[in-house]
Order: C-alpha cells, then sequence, then structure tokens
C-alpha cells in the first residue's frame, strides 16, 4: 500500500474473493452502483418486483466487505454502449433516491458517473449528470441540490454504520460452485433474492455474512437470525461453528439442498443434510426437482390459520431424527402429499429451520413471522413497496 495515497478498486467482480483481496492489498473497497440495472434485467414473470429498490442487496454485499466503503461510479444518467446495453433516463428524483440509497448502505464517499458525457467512443451513451453540450440541465440542479443537503448535513454521517439482526449467508464456495452446478446454484440466487424482498416488505434492514474459515463465532452472535438458503457445500468445521451459534441461542434457517457436498464439491455419503444432519435433527427421505411435466407443489402450515406457499423449483422430503425436532409444514399436494416440508429442531437455547423447497417471498414472509422478527421502526406507518 501507498503511505500516503488509499488504494481501493470500483466492482465486485466474479471469481474473485473480494473480502481476502481488501484484507491484504485494499485500504477499503468501492463499487460502481447502477440501480438502472435492477429495473431493465428483470423476470417479466416475477410478481412484484423491488425494481430499483432491489439493488440494495448489491450494496449490501459490498457492506459486508468493508462497512463504510466509496461509490466509485454513481448512476447520474440513461445508460449504455454503442453495441449493448440500453436503459431509460433517471425520473426526477431518481439519482437523489440512488445516492440516498447508497449512503444508508454504508458509503462514506459518492462520485458520479460522470461530470460530462464523454462525445466520442464506445460509452457515448453513458450519461452523466452533463449532456454532450455542458449546459444547464435537470440532472445538474437535482446534483446540485443532493450536494445542499448533505453540506447540511456535516460530518454526521459520516462512519455511521448500517445496523441489523438478521443476515443473508453466502460463501464463495457455494457461489463458485453453484455456477457450473444447477442442483443447487440457482436456487441460492433465486432465495437470497426472496428473502430480501421479504425483509425489504417488512422494513426489516438486513446484513450479508460471507462464511469465511476465518470467521469467528463472535461475528455471527451479533445476529438474532441467520438465513442460510442452500449450502451445498458445508464441511464439519463449518457446522460445528454454526451450531455454537445456535446453541447460544441464535435462530439459523436452511433451505434444500443443505450439507450434502464437501469443499471439493463431492458428494458426502451420508445421510442428507450431510454435515448439517445433527444440527437440523433430519434427514431426507426423497427428493426431487419440479421441472418439466412435474407441477409444482404446496406447503401447507400448521397454525391457526392456514397458510400454503409455493414449494419451488425442488422439493426434499423430510423425515424427522431428533426427539428435539418437530414438523411445522407438510407437503399438501403430488404423492409425498403430507410429508414433512418444513422443520424446526430445538438445539441448546437456539433453533434450526429446514424449508424442504427453493425460498419464495411468501415462504419467507411466513418465517419471518412465526420467529418474530419486527421492523426496528414499526412505530412507523410504512408502505411495502
Amino acid at each position: 500500500m501507498h503511505p500516503i495515497k488509499w488504494v481501493t478498486t470500483n466492482g465486485l467482480f466474479g471469481h474473485l474473493d473480494n473480502h481476502e483481496l481488501t484484507d491484504e492489498l485494499l485500504d477499503f473497497f468501492s463499487y460502481d452502483s447502477y440501480p438502472q440495472f435492477s429495473t431493465i434485467f428483470y423476470d417479466p414473470n416475477e410478481r412484484n418486483p423491488l425494481n430499483d429498490r432491489g439493488w440494495g442487496l448489491s450494496l449490501s454485499v459490498v457492506r459486508s466487505i468493508t462497512p463504510n466503503f466509496c461509490i466509485m461510479e454513481q448512476q447520474s444518467g440513461p445508460g449504455g454502449w454503442v453495441n449493448r446495453m440500453d436503459m431509460p433516463s433517471p425520473k426526477p428524483g431518481q439519482m437523489r433516491l440512488w445516492t440516498y440509497q447508497s449512503i444508508a448502505h454504508g458509503a462514506d464517499m459518492v462520485l458520479y458517473f460522470r461530470w460530462r458525457t464523454a462525445t466520442m467512443g464506445n460509452e457515448i451513451y453513458w450519461h452523466g449528470i452533463n449532456d454532450y453540450h455542458n449546459q444547464p440541465n435537470r440532472r445538474v440542479r437535482e446534483a446540485g441540490q443532493i450536494g445542499q443537503e448533505l453540506a447540511a448535513a456535516g460530518q454526521a454521517l459520516i462512519g455511521t454504520r448500517n445496523q441489523a439482526n438478521v443476515a443473508i449467508v453466502r460463501d464463495y464456495d457455494n457461489e463458485w460452485a453453484g455456477e457450473y452446478d444447477v442442483w443447487h446454484g440457482p436456487f441460492m440466487w433465486k432465495s437470497n433474492k426472496e428473502w430480501y424482498k421479504a425483509l425489504q416488505r417488512k422494513h426489516i434492514p438486513n446484513d450479508v455474512l460471507y462464511l469465511r474459515k476465518k470467521t469467528t463465532l463472535e461475528e455471527l452472535v451479533r445476529y438474532d437470525v441467520l438465513i442460510y438458503p442452500h449450502p451445498a457445500i458445508m464441511v464439519d468445521e463449518t457446522a460445528v461453528l454454526l451450531d455454537a451459534y445456535v446453541q447460544q441461542g441464535g435462530k439459523l434457517i436452511f433451505g434444500c439442498r443443505t450439507g450434502y457436498k464437501d469443499e471439493r464439491g463431492q458428494c458426502y455419503m451420508r445421510p442428507f443434510s450431510g454435515a448439517a444432519r445433527d444440527l437440523c435433527g433430519i434427514t431426507v427421505e426423497e427428493f426431487t426437482m419440479v421441472k418439466g411435466s412435474r407441477k409444482p407443489t404446496t406447503i401447507s402450515w400448521s397454525g391457526e390459520a392456514e397458510v400454503i406457499t409455493g414449494a419451488d423449483d425442488f422439493n426434499d422430503i423430510l423425515r424427522i431424527e431428533d426427539d428435539s425436532a418437530e414438523v411445522l409444514a407438510v407437503y399438501a399436494s403430488d404423492y409425498y402429499a403430507g410429508k414433512p416440508a418444513v422443520t424446526r429442531n430445538r438445539r441448546g437455547k437456539g433453533e434450526v429451520w429446514y424449508h424442504g423447497a427453493v425460498f419464495n417471498e411468501q415462504a419467507a414472509s411466513v418465517i419471518i413471522d412465526q420467529i418474530g422478527l419486527k421492523s426496528p421502526v414499526e412505530w412507523l406507518e410504512l408502505p411495502a413497496k
């Protein structure tokens, strides 16, 4: 590192351990924030998308690397290259919204891309604050407003930390393996997004926590709830660490395809859920993809009022193995109707949930309610969208 100059980078890049990079080489992490991507690369079949609000999940990943970071490029105009990518101009106030989105998620420095739009080259359509002519426009005025507001806030925002009692857990082994393995990789990304949507609708802040070899119990016990959707790769050492977290009172939530591979990506020759079996108190009796002619199934939740949620993409049919485990929901359709779909294992002072399918927003919302998660601003009347 240079003795008087900061060393940073400008993005989350694939096939790279960004945490290790930051630990060893960077003074802090930086990111290029383009929320409009979340409004144009969306699934048209998705119900109730978060749109640019969903960009907060990427910012939460950045915050997992360094609690306070820099936005090297904050989107300020319509974007696209000459040969691909084309997106609309931000609406009035949207650039301001994106700026505060970055700050609220931990950014201590925000730099706009760019002062004036390039007049030549491949990025002539990646517009900045100014257009080609450098004349006043709406985006210039909006940037001025933002500057005045931040100047009035003074130093009050610098160094403040985002606080959350819930973390969505990830790890690089499963992310990288999931790029090739279609039996868990796509599920992980879908469940991450669906959990984030459910938490956002209820205004419950969350962190993203990357499990690493150097992760300590002290880092885990900061959170009341850890959501680890589909960790197909799990070693016994990780299971021991997670068990210690649960034993002291933590709530841990797994989804299907948990724990059946070792760190080499080879499948254990032991009952599912492999390294997590003792944690969960169950085994997987049978499993199936939900695809092609196999129609989606449903889950019926026990409780005062009947609740039915979709059992998306993959189904683990569960069997109770531990006296401390209980069935919270059963499959409501197909040949395994009535079989356990969701279980909870009391372990020490905490509990481990196993949801036998890929998560959707509705299922995540049911679990949020059942474990009693509340918004820290529930005294405010805030819209879900």
